[in-house]
């Protein structure tokens, strides 16, 4: 981790980098390579207004679907508060109904975060994602976007944060997200 934003909880400026490599197996039940890597970068604007953007990579060599037919959360998945806000948890990408995790994931979350009144906020975002199992099927055509607007409450905690995305991509479904802390 490389961390240079000025307040973890409330960050206004900066940077921070993290690169995450797992190495599984040695004789055990699976074995594969995992690199995830994040990146978020902060731009103050002007009277407490903040430009705030994310964009995270990961890669999965060496899984083999064949070992297991039950859903494994070591591949990645996105949709909830954490990721992209207009689907549910885990529901991104869905198989007869469940959850379907893949081996490369990109997104991309931009926001426009800005303070109100005291305690209280507003934050406009639009969230960008992808997941697949083979380079082929990645471009910019393929990505599914969304698209809202959250209201944030300061606490000790972090912020409080109350998110409404819509999916652009798809069929213009609403999600209604409770959070807390900034999504990045």
């Amino acid at each position: 981790n490389i961390d240079k934003r000025n307040n973890p909880l409330y960050t206004t400026k900066g940077y921070f980098l993290k690169f995450l490599s797992k190495f599984a197996g040695f004789g055990g039940e699976r074995e594969y390579q995992k690199v995830d890597l994040s990146t978020h970068v902060y731009f103050p604007l002007y009277k407490k207004s903040i430009f705030a953007i994310r964009l995270q990579n990961g890669k999965i060599w060496g899984w083999d679907d064949s070992k297991n037919t039950d859903y494994s959360y070591e591949k990645f998945y996105l949709g909830g508060s954490t990721s992209m806000r207009a689907w549910d948890v885990l529901r991104f990408k869905e198989n007869q109904g469940n959850p379907s995790g893949s081996l490369i994931r990109i997104m991309t979350n931009i926001e426009l975060r800005m303070s109100l009144y005291k305690n209280f906020g507003i934050t406009f975002f639009t969230d960008g994602g992808l997941l697949e199992d083979n380079y082929k099927y990645i471009s910019i055509d393929n990505m599914k976007w969304d698209a809202g607007a959250g209201i944030t409450i300061k606490t000790p905690l972090g912020p409080a944060r109350l998110d409404y995305a819509f999916q652009i991509s798809e069929n213009y479904m609403g999600k209604i997200q409770l959070g807390v802390q900034s999504l990045f």
